[in-house]
Protein backbone atom coordinates (compact mmCIF):
# COMPACT_ATOMS: atom_id res chain seq x y z
CA UNK A 1 0.00 0.00 0.00
CA UNK A 2 2.77 2.21 0.56
CA UNK A 3 3.85 2.11 -3.19
CA UNK A 4 0.13 3.01 -4.02
CA UNK A 5 0.45 5.44 -1.98
CA UNK A 6 3.15 6.97 -3.52
CA UNK A 7 1.94 6.24 -6.75
CA UNK A 8 -1.02 8.32 -6.22
CA UNK A 9 1.18 11.50 -4.96
CA UNK A 10 3.59 11.12 -8.28
CA UNK A 11 0.39 10.98 -10.55
CA UNK A 12 -1.16 14.04 -8.70
CA UNK A 13 2.23 16.17 -9.24
CA UNK A 14 2.00 15.07 -12.69
CA UNK A 15 -1.29 16.44 -13.42
CA UNK A 16 -0.24 19.69 -11.79
CA UNK A 17 2.33 20.28 -14.50
CA UNK A 18 0.72 22.36 -17.49
CA UNK A 19 0.62 19.91 -20.04
CA UNK A 20 -1.88 19.93 -23.17
CA UNK A 21 -1.94 16.66 -24.03
CA UNK A 22 -5.15 15.04 -23.39
CA UNK A 23 -4.20 11.37 -23.99
CA UNK A 24 -1.41 12.01 -21.56
CA UNK A 25 -3.34 13.58 -19.07
CA UNK A 26 -6.33 10.86 -19.58
CA UNK A 27 -3.81 8.33 -18.66
CA UNK A 28 -2.48 10.19 -15.73
CA UNK A 29 -6.05 10.33 -14.65
CA UNK A 30 -6.84 6.55 -15.56
CA UNK A 31 -3.64 5.59 -13.64
CA UNK A 32 -4.47 7.24 -10.54
CA UNK A 33 -8.13 5.66 -10.77
CA UNK A 34 -6.70 2.20 -10.59
CA UNK A 35 -3.76 3.33 -7.42
CA UNK A 36 -7.34 4.43 -5.48
CA UNK A 37 -8.98 1.16 -6.53
CA UNK A 38 -6.54 -0.62 -5.44
CA UNK A 39 -6.41 1.70 -2.07
CA UNK A 40 -10.37 0.94 -1.58
CA UNK A 41 -11.45 4.43 -2.75
CA UNK A 42 -13.74 3.78 -5.24
CA UNK A 43 -15.66 7.16 -5.01
CA UNK A 44 -11.92 9.24 -6.02
CA UNK A 45 -11.58 6.42 -8.49
CA UNK A 46 -14.89 7.45 -10.28
CA UNK A 47 -13.79 10.59 -10.42
CA UNK A 48 -10.90 10.37 -11.60
CA UNK A 49 -11.89 7.81 -14.53
CA UNK A 50 -14.57 9.81 -15.39
CA UNK A 51 -12.29 12.62 -16.28
CA UNK A 52 -9.92 10.35 -18.02
CA UNK A 53 -12.65 9.26 -20.38
CA UNK A 54 -13.41 12.87 -20.63
CA UNK A 55 -10.04 13.54 -21.75
CA UNK A 56 -9.91 10.61 -24.00
CA UNK A 57 -13.24 8.55 -24.77
CA UNK A 58 -11.35 6.10 -26.53
CA UNK A 59 -9.28 5.20 -23.11
CA UNK A 60 -10.48 1.92 -22.88
CA UNK A 61 -8.66 1.31 -19.48
CA UNK A 62 -10.55 4.46 -18.43
CA UNK A 63 -13.99 2.84 -18.93
CA UNK A 64 -13.06 -0.36 -17.36
CA UNK A 65 -12.16 1.82 -14.45
CA UNK A 66 -15.11 3.84 -14.37
CA UNK A 67 -17.16 0.94 -14.44
CA UNK A 68 -15.20 -1.22 -12.01
CA UNK A 69 -15.39 1.97 -9.15
CA UNK A 70 -19.16 2.58 -10.09
CA UNK A 71 -19.77 -1.15 -9.32
CA UNK A 72 -17.92 -0.71 -5.82
CA UNK A 73 -20.15 1.80 -4.89
CA UNK A 74 -23.24 -0.26 -6.07
CA UNK A 75 -24.28 2.48 -8.55
CA UNK A 76 -25.45 0.09 -11.64
CA UNK A 77 -26.59 1.74 -14.05
CA UNK A 78 -24.00 3.74 -14.06
CA UNK A 79 -21.39 0.31 -14.16
CA UNK A 80 -23.27 -0.63 -16.90
CA UNK A 81 -23.27 2.41 -19.05
CA UNK A 82 -19.73 2.61 -18.64
CA UNK A 83 -19.27 -0.83 -19.89
CA UNK A 84 -21.13 -0.53 -22.82
CA UNK A 85 -19.59 2.43 -23.56
CA UNK A 86 -16.69 0.91 -23.23
CA UNK A 87 -17.36 -2.01 -25.53
CA UNK A 88 -18.12 0.66 -28.17
CA UNK A 89 -14.36 1.36 -28.13
CA UNK A 90 -13.20 -1.99 -28.00
CA UNK A 91 -15.90 -4.69 -28.33
CA UNK A 92 -13.80 -8.15 -27.58
CA UNK A 93 -12.71 -6.74 -24.04
CA UNK A 94 -13.14 -9.72 -21.71
CA UNK A 95 -13.01 -7.55 -18.71
CA UNK A 96 -15.72 -4.76 -19.85
CA UNK A 97 -17.77 -8.03 -20.83
CA UNK A 98 -17.47 -10.12 -17.24
CA UNK A 99 -18.45 -7.22 -15.24
CA UNK A 100 -21.11 -5.90 -17.39
CA UNK A 101 -22.36 -9.34 -17.04
CA UNK A 102 -22.14 -8.98 -12.96
CA UNK A 103 -23.63 -5.98 -12.92
CA UNK A 104 -26.80 -6.98 -14.70
CA UNK A 105 -26.73 -10.14 -12.32
CA UNK A 106 -26.82 -7.65 -9.15
CA UNK A 107 -29.28 -5.45 -10.78
CA UNK A 108 -31.45 -8.37 -11.36
CA UNK A 109 -31.12 -9.84 -7.70
CA UNK A 110 -31.89 -5.87 -6.81
CA UNK A 111 -35.16 -6.10 -8.86
CA UNK A 112 -35.94 -9.00 -7.20
CA UNK A 113 -35.03 -8.32 -3.93
CA UNK A 114 -37.11 -5.32 -3.92
CA UNK A 115 -40.28 -7.41 -5.33
CA UNK A 116 -40.01 -9.81 -2.57
CA UNK A 117 -39.64 -6.90 0.04
CA UNK A 118 -42.62 -5.74 -1.58
CA UNK A 119 -44.98 -8.92 -1.52
CA UNK A 120 -43.88 -8.87 2.12
CA UNK A 121 -45.03 -5.61 2.88
CA UNK A 122 -48.74 -6.49 1.54
CA UNK A 123 -48.56 -9.52 3.22
CA UNK A 124 -48.23 -7.74 6.75
CA UNK A 125 -50.40 -4.54 5.79
CA UNK A 126 -53.15 -7.22 4.99
CA UNK A 127 -52.28 -9.68 8.24
CA UNK A 128 -53.11 -6.28 10.48
CA UNK A 129 -56.06 -5.36 8.50
CA UNK A 130 -57.08 -8.70 9.39
CA UNK A 131 -56.21 -8.27 13.28
CA UNK A 132 -57.63 -4.64 13.51
CA UNK A 133 -60.93 -6.19 11.56
CA UNK A 134 -61.26 -9.33 13.68
CA UNK A 135 -60.43 -6.85 17.10
CA UNK A 136 -57.55 -9.04 18.12
CA UNK A 137 -55.77 -8.36 20.66
CA UNK A 138 -51.83 -9.61 20.32
CA UNK A 139 -49.02 -9.33 22.36
CA UNK A 140 -45.35 -8.31 21.72
CA UNK A 141 -43.74 -11.71 20.44
CA UNK A 142 -40.72 -12.90 22.58
CA UNK A 143 -38.79 -14.91 20.13
CA UNK A 144 -39.01 -14.57 16.45
CA UNK A 145 -41.22 -17.12 14.28
CA UNK A 146 -38.93 -16.58 10.97
CA UNK A 147 -40.37 -15.98 8.02
CA UNK A 148 -43.79 -17.31 8.75
CA UNK A 149 -46.72 -15.34 8.68
CA UNK A 150 -49.93 -16.35 11.10
CA UNK A 151 -52.65 -17.37 8.67
CA UNK A 152 -56.48 -16.02 8.40
CA UNK A 153 -59.64 -18.97 7.48
CA UNK A 154 -60.27 -18.74 4.24
CA UNK A 155 -63.76 -18.67 4.91
CA UNK A 156 -63.39 -15.11 7.00
CA UNK A 157 -64.11 -17.21 10.45
CA UNK A 158 -62.49 -17.16 13.98
CA UNK A 159 -59.57 -19.19 12.88
CA UNK A 160 -55.94 -18.09 13.05
CA UNK A 161 -53.09 -20.68 12.56
CA UNK A 162 -49.94 -19.55 13.54
CA UNK A 163 -46.58 -20.60 14.86
CA UNK A 164 -46.19 -21.45 18.57
CA UNK A 165 -42.62 -22.40 19.92
CA UNK A 166 -41.94 -24.27 23.12
CA UNK A 167 -38.59 -23.73 24.47
CA UNK A 168 -37.53 -26.28 27.12
CA UNK A 169 -34.45 -24.70 28.49
CA UNK A 170 -33.86 -28.09 31.14
CA UNK A 171 -32.98 -29.80 27.95
CA UNK A 172 -31.86 -27.04 25.91
CA UNK A 173 -34.71 -28.57 22.94
CA UNK A 174 -37.06 -26.15 21.43
CA UNK A 175 -40.38 -27.73 19.64
CA UNK A 176 -42.77 -25.29 17.24
CA UNK A 177 -46.15 -25.96 16.42
CA UNK A 178 -48.73 -25.03 14.34
CA UNK A 179 -51.92 -23.99 15.60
Amino acid sequence: KVYVRKAVQQYTLALMEQVDDAALKSVLHSNRAYAALLLGNSRKALEDAQVSVELNPANVKGWFRAAKSAFGLEKLDQCIGFCIEGLKVEDGNRDLRSLLKAAKTNVTKREEQTQHDEASRVQVKSFVTEIVKRKLKYGPPTMGTGERMPEFAEDAGDALTHWVLFVYPESMQTDVIER
